[in-house]
């Protein structure tokens, strides 16, 4: 019977489950190891290059999350400090399937030059102090690109995601400073405002009209607000534009059979 409770309350390595107890939520349990992972997976689309440490460590970290495996980089999830330990060969266990997933998000070349890496955390910091210092000849460029982005031809949906791809980049390069005092609601106030005011600059002119009407609000409404009232006015751009559009070729139909053109207002 106690075998029995021992064989449900806990699943050998292979079949994936680590838990304690029966009533324990293993999801939350770092070590354990889904039974589809393993050490050939490949958890992020783009491999790490020597130029996109940044995207590649931003897409990394959310698949670690998603599998619970972040502790195991970040240093939480510590090495036993007892070798002969139960806890010692679980922990190798899963450390080294991390490691495994690092690797295979790389290129070949540095793929090679990393694979003798001691646990998964002497891999992550490893790769943090050789890529992940300030870049500042990136950083001037972001912002110089945002000081000269313009919509131009590009559709509101397309232009906002130019510059949102820029300022979340910007945000990982630049992290805002964490406030708890009285001035965190207005820091970010300010910093909201100041992305508002980048996106109306580089409107085209058809939208001059809402656009004076955005900067009479007080307070100024989140960059999301604003995007929605700025969007009404593109659909009626393409309403208009539709119209247009069939009224031409209804005046071609007309002097193609002979009929007199009609103008606007009589249609």
């Amino acid at each position: 019977m106690a075998e029995n409770q021992e064989s449900s309350s806990e699943i050998s390595r292979s079949g994936g489950l680590r838990a304690d107890n029966a009533g324990k939520d293993y999801r939350k349990d770092p070590y354990y190891i889904h039974p589809s992972d393993n050490p050939g997976m490949q958890l992020v689309s783009n491999p790490l290059t020597l130029n996109n440490y940044l995207l590649w460590s931003r897409s990394m970290l959310i698949a670690l999350k998603a599998k619970n495996k972040v502790g195991f980089v970040n240093g939480t999830c510590k090495k036993p400090d007892t070798e002969d330990a139960d806890a010692y060969s679980q922990w190798t266990f899963v450390d080294s399937m991390v490691i495994s997933w690092i690797l295979n998000s790389m290129v070949k070349e540095l793929h090679e030059a990393y694979m003798y890496s001691n646990t998964a955390r002497d891999l992550w910091v490893e790769l943090e102090e050789k890529f992940g210092e300030i870049d500042r000849p990136r950083i001037f460029q972001l912002k110089k690109q945002l000081t000269t982005m313009k919509q131009g031809n590009d559709s509101l949906a397309l232009y906002s995601n130019k510059m949102k791809k820029i300022w979340e980049e910007l945000n990982c390069l630049e992290p805002q400073p964490r406030c708890t005092c009285d001035a965190k609601e207005k820091t970010e106030e300010m910093h909201s405002s100041n992305q508002v005011m980048q996106f109306l600059m580089g409107l085209g002119d058809a939208y001059e009209g809402v656009v004076s009407n955005i900067l009479m609000m007080d307070p100024m409404p989140p960059f999301n607000k604003i995007y929605s009232m700025v969007s009404r006015i593109e659909k009626q751009k393409d309403c208009f534009s539709l119209l247009m559009f069939l009224l031409l070729v209804l005046k071609l139909f007309q002097m193609r059979i002979g009929q007199p053109v009609r103008t606007l207002g009589e249609v």
